[in-house]
């Protein structure tokens, strides 16, 4: 059976299944009808439900085991099965119940909560209570749709308004109902009567393009406007509702489109999602392009087109919306459209001083002007003059020897607006030169510099004083400066006696492009400074003042009063090193700091430079001990007064752990270059009582003195942990603790549980500081005494035997117990070509050769191997040799058969 054939078969299926639950619905009596088991029957309709759900609480599993958690998943289970909506809506409303509601409450089972529609009940006349769904009067809703989110390329010009798509995340809003709107079986209408008569309906236009009017009959809907179907109903309703048609009015009539029919229509092309699309029946084409998430940057903007019948109905240039906001050719669309996007016509690229840069889609024909409108038009700041355009060679006139496809070519706009241009063009725009005239620019010490107009500011001395609102302080009267440049670029340079030019001596002229620059006195003559260095908190620089003495200078850049400074520096001298115009060089003035008066009355000068100075010019200030060794922190500590050795171990934080703490070292400086002596050696019985402050003074008091050094020592081996390790055939292989210097071998072995049933204590070994100790270990009375660190390695019996090198099978062997080196060598099949030396590996590392007279024994886990004699290279004299012998044999031979010739 084809494919065709099946799905013939399934949809046959299914609408047999739709005819029986059908007349079931029709025998159930209402009030058993909950809004659970219409949606069990809504589910029912999907086709292959029936073949494994036989209760309601199955066939609700079974849904939800399908995924159907959204009303566009229902929708388009139903639409795999052939089932439309419509035909579900019927089925529901032949007891009165509502589909879109009650199918609103199963997805609000499934998340807990209310699906945020607005339910209201209905009382038509002659009619049960039903569900509606209220929505807002004059909007409509079309089928929801997975979202679409697109996110267009920045360079393409037009995409981007795809990105923020108003109908990507909520209902298909189209807005106000417009009075032409021609009115088609699946519209909804709310009917409301008021006033003398009251009537209340919202009533589906069917198939037939009626309106039932329970009791009343049937009312023709389709085909008609929304605006003439008003008229229509209320001469209809008229006949059976006293006061509509009367004068005065005493009943009136209320009607609005509460759900438009859905519109199937194909979007084809190059859009983010083509294919079949519901619509309502009032989209646009621009609606139907924001549901299929926009137009790709490879589709065309410009030539949009609309199929109706087979047949053209229109195209669509997107460009007249984007650039000027015109919608008016768009078309309302009908059933069964298909919309088609084409690729893109071309591609511009618009660069330089424009508004809006990016890549264009031109239509043949289409020009600069063209390109020039769609960005926007040009900026102030753009020059037509040379715009650049870079154009690819055209297919034609391509070779195999050209190098450049490309060629730029530089048009006049000025003289032709409307440059055709071509697909692959780069259009370039250039900016005006940033340059501008009758300008004059003044900088320096003054209160406004700037730039300034030439017509308004013609000579220096207005453009000082008005326009640069006069002098600063301290500005430099004897100077100011003109620079000026020609036409032709050149500098030149002119100077001025400021205080003339003000004072109105001469008028200097400006001209344009010209700069002025006012010097201040610092920038002249260097800023008037003192500075203050040498032993103070940090070196400093002082503004010079007229009344300013030393005095002022020192106990404002230092901390003199605090008794720590006053220690250390050195009071009998600071020094002013002052600037010598005459020599240029600085001259030092010496003054006394115990001479406070002198200080007060000593005035500074410009460029002075204070020196203080500390006592360590002439003793050591900074008197220091060192405690190293093993202390918690070792180091030079400050030497306190009759400071004693357990004080200076307390600065350096005590002894560490593993130290001995019953004695130190001291070292005391003593040079002596006749005896070649370096230091005096104490060594000190510390009082750790005294340490502890149990006692007030140590047993014996050693003061320290600069430069002393402590030294606290740590025993031989007294951070070591004495532990040694045993691995292999042994009962109980690991670490184990050294009890004594005097532990062996057997008894290492002995605390290990003994050797296993494959210990081999002849191949054993002992490894110390990584290396194997050259030591018989064979016999079980062994002596050898162990180490901290050491690792004894037992080696089993069941270790092969392996032969390799120039044999000619290498080979793997079971160890025999009675069998030595050659036995394996033999039975690998023997030496190769050439062998030189052979050996024998033990798992220790240790070898033993193999000779004519030797053949040491073999322990498991032993290599045995072979090396090859290198082959002997061949010298040219010896190449020279074979080669006479060869001619030399050659003659011999000929001569034998000669002779022989003549004798016979």
């Amino acid at each position: 059976m084809s494919h065709d054939q099946q799905m013939f078969f399934i949809k046959t299926r299914q609408m047999k299944l739709f005819k029986i639950l059908t007349s079931r619905v029709k025998s159930i009596n209402k009030s058993v009808l909950n809004p659970a088991r219409i949606i069990v029957l809504f589910f029912l309709c999907l086709g292959s439900f029936y073949s494994s759900a036989q209760t309601p609480e199955q066939i609700t599993a079974e849904a939800k085991s399908r995924g159907i958690a959204s009303r566009a998943a229902a929708i388009n289970e139903l639409a795999k099965n052939g089932i439309t909506v419509n035909q579900a809506r019927e089925m529901a409303s032949l007891k009165g119940m509502d589909f879109d509601a009650f199918l609103d409450d199963y997805l609000a089972s499934l998340s807990g909560g209310s699906t945020g529609v607005t339910q209201a009940t209905s009382t038509s006349a002659g009619e049960n209570p039903t569900t509606i769904t209220i929505i807002e009067e004059n909007s409509v809703v079309e089928p929801e749709s997975t979202p679409v989110v697109t996110s267009s390329d920045p360079s393409y010009f037009g995409y981007s308004i795809f990105d923020n798509n108003p109908f990507g995340d909520k209902a298909y809003l189209v807005g106000n109902i417009d009075e032409g709107y021609l009115l088609a079986p699946g519209d909804e209408l709310r009917i409301n009567v008021f006033g003398d008569n009251n009537l209340q309906q919202v009533s589906k236009i069917d198939l037939n393009g009626n309106i039932s009017f329970p009791g009343l009959g049937v009312f023709q809907a389709a085909g008609s406007s929304y605006a003439t179907l008003k008229d229509r109903l209320k001469i209809f309703l008229g006949r059976f509702y006293s006061g509509l048609l009367s004068s005065p009015q005493r009943s009136f009539m209320d009607v609005s489109l509460t759900q438009i029919r859905p519109v199937k229509i194909t979007i084809l092309g190059q859009v983010n999602t083509p294919g079949p699309h519901l619509v309502n029946g009032l989209a646009t084409v621009l609606n139907a392009l924001y549901a299929s998430g926009g137009v790709k940057t490879s589709g065309s903007l410009r030539d949009i087109k609309v199929y109706r019948g087979n047949k053209l109905l229109r195209s669509f240039d997107l460009y007249d919306f984007i650039t000027q906001g015109k919608i008016d050719q768009d078309i309302r669309l009908a059933n069964n459209d298909i919309i088609f996007v084409g690729p893109r016509l071309s591609s511009v690229t618009l660069s330089g001083a424009v508004k809006q840069s990016g890549i264009y889609e031109l239509k043949p024909q289409e020009n600069t002007s063209d390109l020039f409108r769609f960005s926007g038009g040009l900026p102030p700041g753009a020059t037509l003059g040379a715009v650049n355009i870079s154009r690819i060679t055209p297919f034609e006139g391509r070779s195999q020897e050209q190098l450049f496809d490309r060629f730029l070519t530089t048009v006049d706009l000025t003289q032709n607006k409307s440059f055709a241009l071509i697909d692959g063009d780069k259009v370039s725009v250039q900016g005006i030169l940033d340059r501008e005239r009758s300008i004059v620019t003044l900088q320096g010490s003054v209160n406004k510099p700037g730039s300034y107009s030439l017509q308004t500011y013609k000579d220096l001395k207005g453009l000082i004083q008005d326009a640069g609102m006069g002098l600063l302080e301290n500005t430099y009267m004897n100077k100011v400066d003109l620079y000026r440049r020609d036409e032709l670029g050149n500098l030149s340079f002119k100077t001025y006696n400021l205080q003339s030019v003000l004072e109105g001596d001469f008028n200097v002229a400006l001209n344009d492009r010209d700069r002025v620059v006012v010097f201040s006195e610092a920038a002249v003559q260097g800023e008037k400074k003192i500075s203050i260095t040498g032993f103070v908190p940090r070196p400093n620089e002082l503004f010079w003042a007229q009344d300013l003495n030393l005095f002022d200078v020192i106990f404002s850049a230092t901390s003199f009063e605090e008794l720590e400074y006053q220690s250390k520096v050195l009071t009998s001298r600071v020094d002013i090193r002052r600037f010598d115009p005459q020599s240029g060089q600085y001259r030092i003035l010496t003054y006394s700091l115990d001479n406070l008066p002198e200080l007060k009355t000593t005035a500074l000068e410009p460029r002075d430079q204070v020196v203080l100075y500390t006592r360590g010019v002439s003793q050591d200030t900074e008197l220091s001990v060192s405690v190293l060794g093993s202390v918690k922190s070792a180091g030079s500590k400050p030497l306190a007064v009759d400071m004693l050795v357990e004080d200076a171990l307390l600065a350096a934080g005590g002894f560490s752990e593993f130290a001995d703490k019953s004695r130190v070292e001291v070292f005391r400086r003593s040079n002596d270059a006749l005896t070649g002596k370096y230091s005096d050696y104490t060594q000190y019985e510390v009082d750790l009582d005294y340490m502890l402050g149990k006692t007030r003074s140590p047993k014996n008091p050693f003061v320290l003195e600069n430069y002393d050094i402590i030294i606290a020592r740590t025993p031989k081996d007294a951070e070591l942990t004495p532990t040694v390790s045993i691995s292999g055939e042994v009962i109980y292989p690991g670490s184990l603790v050294l009890q004594n210097s005097k532990t062996t071998v057997e008894d290492l072995i002995r605390e290990s549980g003994g050797l296993t049933e494959f210990g081999y204590l002849p191949g054993s070994y002992l490894v110390r500081q990584g290396k194997p100790l050259a030591a018989d270990l064979k016999s079980k009375s062994n002596k050898v005494t162990l180490l901290p660190g050491d690792q004894m390695v037992i080696i089993s019996e069941k270790e092969p035997v392996i032969t390799t090198g120039n044999v000619k099978a290498p080979t793997t062997f079971k160890w025999l117990k009675n069998r030595r080196a050659k036995y394996y060598i033999r039975n690998s099949g023997g030496t190769g070509e050439r062998p030189e030396d052979k050996f024998v590996v033990y798992p220790s590392g240790k070898t033993k050769s193999i000779g004519w007279f030797k053949n040491p024994r073999v322990m498991p886990g032993s290599q045995l191997v072979v090396t090859q004699r290198p082959e002997k290279v061949q010298k040219e004299g010896g190449a020279f040799i074979d080669k006479f012998i060869q001619v030399f044999s050659i003659a011999t031979g000929a001569l034998t058969t000669l002779i022989l010739a003549t004798r016979l």
